[in-house]
């Protein structure tokens, strides 16, 4: 189906908690902190109010906020019993604060669901050449020379055939789908594969392990008048909350449904609500493996479920909790009755019946996790460990599920694998190597324009004294000229004194030959940092000031040097394979 599951889940559009991805980081995923992947939600989202000073703006697709288009009066009642109960509100779930009550925001546009089809896909067939769409097929093995992926065989009907790549793969399966593939490709863990008769091509004993989701559980009440139909999607408002104080985010998300969706086309539906308490922590972690090594059969899954008690313990205080919330003044007056879990469940009975009920949110990831230990199936870079020309790209790749619903995260994987191909092929034909921090959105970029120096002595001086730059290579051109390369925190500069009749930024008459810096610093910091770093040693000429006609949040400052010559700072963040053309002073 075109756009996957996008067409499937319930159109919530959550980020997940910033330490989520902070998290992956220190686990092995260097460029993957939630500073490193911000930009690339913003580039993907088109948010339609102000409520998250972060949200990204003029993306493809459509962030509406339900509290904007007439929500239900039973949401509202969901919202005030919350605030009943003592939560705090919080504007936006994917702004500074995501603990607390608040109002979806939901991928809707015109009135409809807004999938990844509509955004991205339908749009890139519309406008390019070089994309096509191959509908009902089923993927069944990927094609190899050594061990660089060359392609991919399917099944369309009762046809096999096959496409091939000159690059790369980029598996998007999903975290069932994606490690079954793998696993029939023979990348996985030897002795399973062996069972089957499948060439092992690279032993990643990872592949399938780490499978985990977010579980829920039903509490449902009668209501004791009619529900009013929805007007956009059925769950508008949600409480995040943490079960103890010493998590870093929440790790209970409770999610508010005005109805059955499945019997949102019955004009004769029931009117009820529905809490669905979740653990968005899960503990508990599961596996994936081949049943047979027919690409046809469903793999073998051991969820695991509630397999910790901490998990199980969490859900039985969320059901309580769901509870209290019904029986509160603000939502009270639309109950009727408890469906479920019913008076056959008491208190002390809720562990029968979160057992019996408890089901999954459909959030499944982890199998084919990210990073750089024995057990990880990629790289930081999303390429399969030992294996040339393939990544995997969806959520199976996630260390940990995120926090909250995983479109957005998945969206944003997207964007930033998307980031990712482009400066490796930029890397590969150009013969620079990427730094090691160049997957990161955010950056910091200096350019020294030096009009009155005649060597690169002063310019290194000035790098060294106010940036902590130390020399890392010298390298003579030839008549006079050489470059400078400077190391900093992650960083690498390098410094040019060349013969040329007009360098950018040159005015007419000035002599040359000349010095200037060159690159893109992708360490995270800010123009106001440096300013303050320098002192009085050099004078601001101005700024620092904004440019929103590039990219919201980019900022510039101009310096002088003591020797008269002009420095450029930039903060932001864009794609790094293809920066945009930057103001002149």
């Amino acid at each position: 189906m075109p756009g996957g599951t996008s067409n499937l889940y319930i159109l919530m559009h959550i980020r997940g908690h910033p330490s989520d991805f902070d998290n992956w980081a220190y686990s092995g995923c260097p460029g993957w902190g939630y500073e490193d992947v911000l930009p690339f939600f913003q580039k993907s989202e088109d948010q339609e109010d102000d409520t998250s000073p972060v949200a990204g703006k003029g993306g493809p697709l459509s962030v509406l906020a339900a509290r904007l288009h007439d929500p239900n009066p039973t949401s509202r009642a969901f919202y005030d019993a919350c605030l009943e109960l003592g939560y705090r509100q919080t504007p936006d779930f994917n702004g500074p604060q995501m603990e607390g009550v608040g109002w979806h925001h939901l991928n809707i546009k015109d009135g409809k669901r807004h999938d990844m089809a509509t955004a991205y896909l339908y749009p890139a067939l519309d406008s390019r050449q070089n994309i096509s769409l191959i509908d009902s097929a089923h993927s069944t093995r990927l094609l190899f020379e050594g061990r660089r992926c060359t392609g991919v065989e399917y099944r369309q009907g009762n046809d096999t055939k096959r496409v091939t790549a000159d690059r790369e793969v980029v598996v998007c399966a999903g975290a069932i789908d994606s490690p079954k593939l793998l696993l029939l490709s023979g990348i996985g863990d030897g002795d399973r594969l062996a069972q089957f008769g499948i060439p092992v091509l690279k032993h990643l004993p990872g592949v399938g392990e780490n499978f985990h989701n977010h579980v829920l559980v039903p509490v449902i009440a009668a209501a004791s008048q009619p529900i009013p139909d929805p007007t956009m999607g059925m769950s508008e408002a949600a409480l995040f909350y943490k079960s103890d104080p010493g998590w870093p985010g929440p790790d209970i998300q409770m999610a508010f449904v005005h109805g059955d969706p499945r019997q949102v086309t019955n004009p004769d539906r029931p009117s009820v609500m529905i809490m669905l308490p979740g653990v968005v922590r899960p503990l508990s972690r599961g596996w994936l493996r081949l049943a047979s090594p027919d690409p046809m059969v469903p793999p073998l899954i051991n969820p695991n479920y509630l397999a910790s008690d901490s998990d199980m313990r969490r859900m039985i205080d969320a059901v309580r909790m769901a509870r209290q919330l019904y029986a509160t003044e603000s939502l009270g007056a639309w109950v009727q009755s408890e469906v479920l879990p019913g008076p056959e469940y008491g208190d002390e009975a809720l562990g029968d019946y979160v057992r019996q009920f408890a089901e999954s949110y459909h959030h499944q990831a982890g199998s084919c996790r990210m990073g750089m230990d024995t057990l990880a199936v990629v790289d930081p870079r999303l390429r399969v460990h030992g294996i040339e020309g393939l990544r995997v790209a969806d959520a199976s790749i996630m260390p940990v599920v995120v926090s909250g619903n995983c479109h957005s995260a998945i969206v944003m994987i997207a964007e930033k694998v998307a980031a990712m191909i482009k400066e490796d092929r930029q890397a590969a034909e150009t013969g620079v190597p990427i730094a090691a921090t160049a997957n990161r959105g955010s950056f910091l970029q200096f350019h020294h324009i030096s009009l009155t120096c005649t060597d690169l002595i002063a310019t290194e001086r000035f790098y060294t004294k106010h940036f902590g730059f130390t020399r890392a290579q010298v390298v003579p051109l030839g008549d006079d000229n050489q470059i400078v390369f400077l190391r900093g925190p992650g960083i690498y500069l390098e410094l040019f004194r060349a013969t040329e009749e007009r360098p950018i930024g040159q005015a007419e008459g000035d002599g040359y030959p000349w010095p200037s810096v060159r690159n893109v610093s992708f360490e995270v910091d800010s123009v106001d940092a440096k300013l303050a770093a320098m002192g009085e040693d050099a004078e601001v000429a101005f700024g620092p000031m904004s440019f929103d006609d590039f990219i919201r949040g980019w900022r510039s400052a101009w310096l002088r040097d003591p020797d008269g010559n002009l420095v450029q700072i930039t903060e932001g963040y864009v794609d790094a394979a293809n920066p945009p053309a930057m103001p002149m002073a």
